[in-house]
């Protein structure tokens, strides 16, 4: 093939690169907000880490751009800007270049691949609608070279190896072509046929430029958006292809993909009304054979997308915003791995034929989905309330980075055959088998044991408390003294852990009157068996603390009232989610208490195993029961030295582990679910008081999944609680007020 010259005058300088400073006054950042519920600026996150906000790369473009990547530290971006002409810059893992200009005269998108190290190549459509290659050899940008061709919607490529490049564009009749290169010579443009058709019969017409990647040698996946505006994929070595799939739409300028390791892909397009907005960015992820759902990243883009991956753990994809500029925005997975799980599908699949040797009739067919979903989404696990917060956390390490010891402690619970050869779930009594059930309840399953038990409601998270509390269970067994410490920590920490050992009523709250008339009436209605509208009222204005402290609230809207008047006292029962509840009413002659009497209900902290372990009882958790290989703790009193700590952990092991005591209860809970609320610029609310208990110096234990950044005012925290991983960011002066200290180690 040889090398020409593209039609139609360059710049002033037609020996050379040129570079050209642009007039940023007239290229502003990208409008905000978007036209979506997620403003243009937003930063967005997923379940494995954050997207940036989005940054202006200045420049002023009329079509798509184009991205390559090699190695973790060099993007090379191209586009083509009024002058019709394309120009390049490049980040060097520290910073972008300016723009410079590559020259020609193109119409339509380029697309760009990396064969290897530092060489990279551009393709482009010429005025004459035939396709022209530049290539970087790591020194120089070499000539155009003609490849021939009649092309509309642009190009695509992909690269699986420095001789192998293989090249997707639509032709004149709207359905796609295929010419690759072998590292001697450009085998000729030919119809590219799926199942012995010719793409695109199979929905007729494709209407922007597709989108290919190489993610393993002699594997490409190929994305075209059909005529009915959705997406699909199809996939081959170049020779032999099959597909297509639809996934879904619609969509509107084009497509993108890069990919992150085998089988691990990121789709990106421009959304029409995917969840009711228009020229927002959108992505999904393919893992294995699975596709998630779209997030929407915002923005409001004028072009079709690029992107491209720097390794497992960042993606970085771009597109043309408001009055022609060029904007990037950068996805960072968590630092230490957890973003990405490390265990391979026949991994997964092979742990989970172990949890089918558990032969317990106790272990349902509903605990066993569950236990396999989290292997799949370990983000997923739910640690539920009431003192189990630091081994849940315990328990989504040993998903993230030990199936095996996952499966010997759900086969310890309810076989009690291993981990540590304890059975630590289940308890028999005569002729009744019980298990450990949510929030502490001993649900009566089965007198006879051959018939299948009965599935409570939310039996599928009654599992994940299950593997939770059963930790403290081990504690118990392995270290009476640490655990004895743990409880009489807990009754500190909330007053109901006392309940394990007394019989005890607690006082729930007071009700006072204004008068001794109303009071008198309230009693004579009460010896009536009736709750008058000031009554209701007063239990009602205490059902937050109620729900709050024992896991269940207060329903008035049908209710019982017995009378014990030697006692002075009134048991008022009602139905609650389908249970009788009983709050007992009693009089000291001028005030009402309301009260509970815990043996008489269920509660979550009813059991052995529930803990409010401190810093020392989770290390002692981790090393004596988890079996961690090494363990320690740090406070964040001391500041910068606390975070390198962190930080270096996760550079030196491969299985690191980093567990942080919290303040700021609302705060964390108001952060999960609102992605506007994980900028933490205050200090954290203070706790409430419960029952004239002062709150302790924490009160939650949450997972660190990677490194804590720097973000100039703030550090950046990635972390896991509640079944969620996200991003907060702490004011660094604040950072010691939410972050109370680490236990740390690795597995």
């Amino acid at each position: 093939m040889t090398t020409v010259t593209m039609p139609l005058p360059r710049m002033n300088n037609p020996t050379g690169t040129a570079t050209v400073t642009f007039n940023l006054r007239e290229m502003p950042f990208l409008d905000g907000p978007g036209i979506g519920a997620i403003a243009a600026d937003a930063a967005v996150d997923t379940d494995a880490g954050e997207w940036s906000l989005w940054q202006n790369l200045e420049g002023a473009f009329i079509s798509a751009p184009a991205a390559a990547a090699w190695g973790d530290q060099q993007i090379d971006l191209f586009g083509i800007s009024t002058d019709s002409q394309l120009y390049h810059k490049r980040w060097d893992g520290a910073g972008w270049t300016l723009w410079e200009s590559l020259e020609g005269t193109c119409i339509y998108a380029p697309t760009a691949v990396a064969r290897g190290a530092n060489l990279v190549d551009v393709f482009v459509i010429g005025l004459d609608k035939q396709v022209y290659r530049k290539t970087w050899d790591g020194a120089a940008w070499q000539g155009w070279e003609e490849l021939g061709g009649t092309c509309i919607h642009g190009l695509a490529a992909a690269s699986w190896g420095p001789d192998r490049i293989d090249l997707f564009t639509v032709g004149t009749n709207s359905c796609l072509y295929h010419n690759y290169w072998d590292g001697a010579a450009w085998q000729g443009w030919e119809p590219l046929r799926l199942q012995g058709q010719t793409a695109w019969e199979k929905s007729s017409t494709t209407i922007a430029a597709p989108a290919a990647v190489a993610s393993a040698p002699g594997r490409i996946d190929l994305f075209v958006l059909g005529i009915d505006n959705q997406i699909y994929q199809a996939w081959g070595d170049g020779e032999t292809w099959q597909g297509w799939i639809n996934l879904g739409g619609p969509a509107m300028h084009g497509l993108a993909v890069a990919a992150r390791g085998p089988q691990a892909l990121d789709l990106f397009t421009i959304g029409t009304d995917i969840e009711g907005t228009d020229n927002h960015m959108y992505h999904r992820a393919m893992s294995g054979a699975s596709w998630g759902a779209w997030d929407n990243l915002g923005g409001a883009c004028i072009s079709a997308p690029a992107a491209v991956a720097l390794g497992e753990s960042r993606l970085d994809a771009f597109v043309v915003g408001t009055r022609s500029a060029l904007f990037q925005k950068t996805w960072q997975g968590a630092g230490g791995g957890l973003g990405v799980q490390d265990f391979t599908q026949p991994e997964k699949d092979d742990a989970k034929l172990k949890l089918n040797t558990i032969r317990s009739p106790l272990f349902t067919p509903l605990y066993k989905t569950r236990a396999q979903t989290i292997i799949d989404n370990p983000h997923s696990l739910d640690q539920g309330p009431w003192g189990v917060c630091g081994m849940a956390t315990a328990v989504y390490f040993l998903l993230q980075y030990d199936l095996d010891k996952y499966i010997d402690l759900v086969k310890s619970i309810f076989d009690g055959d291993s981990f540590s050869g304890i059975p630590v779930g289940m308890k028999e009594r005569p002729n009744e088998l019980y298990s450990v059930l949510l929030y502490g309840r001993e649900r009566k399953q089965i007198e006879n044991v051959k018939n299948r038990p009965e599935k409570p409601r939310g039996a599928d998270k009654d599992f994940d408390f299950i593997v939770s509390r059963s930790l403290g269970k081990l504690l118990k067994i392995v270290n009476p003294i640490a655990y004895q410490i743990q409880v009489d920590f807990s009754k500190q920490f909330d007053p109901l852990f006392s309940y394990k050992e007394t019989s005890s009523e607690i006082k729930l709250f007071t009700i006072d009157f204004e008068n001794t008339r109303s009071f008198a009436d309230v009693i004579q209605n009460l010896n009536n068996r009736v709750a008058t509208t000031q009554l209701a009222r007063e239990i009602n204005a205490g059902n937050l603390d109620v729900l709050i402290k024992t896991g269940f609230g207060i329903d008035l809207t049908k209710y019982s009232i017995s009378v014990d008047i030697p006692n002075k006292q009134w048991e008022l029962q009602y139905k609650y989610n389908r249970d009788d509840k009983v709050l007992y009413i009693k009089s000291d002659g001028s005030k009402l208490d309301v009260v509970i009497n815990l043996n008489s209900q269920f509660h979550p902290l009813k059991s052995d195993g529930d803990l409010a372990l401190d810093l020392y009882g989770q290390r002692t958790l981790m090393k004596q029961v988890i079996g961690a290989r090494t363990v320690d703790f740090t406070f964040t009193s001391f500041g910068d030295e606390s975070i390198k700590t962190i930080n270096s952990l996760f550079d030196r092991e491969s299985k690191p582990f980093v567990l942080a005591t919290i303040n700021g209860y609302v705060e964390w809970c108001g952060a999960r679910g609102d992605n506007t609320k994980r900028t933490f610029d205050v200090p954290p609310a203070a706790e409430t008081p419960v029952w004239g208990y002062a709150p302790l110096r924490f009160v939650h234990i949450i997972g660190v999944t990677g490194k804590i950044r720097d973000a100039g005012a703030y550090y950046e925290v990635p972390v896991w609680t509640w079944a969620a991983e996200f991003t907060v960011k702490i004011k660094k002066e604040l950072f010691s007020a939410y972050l109370y200290s680490f236990v740390y180690g690795s597995l």
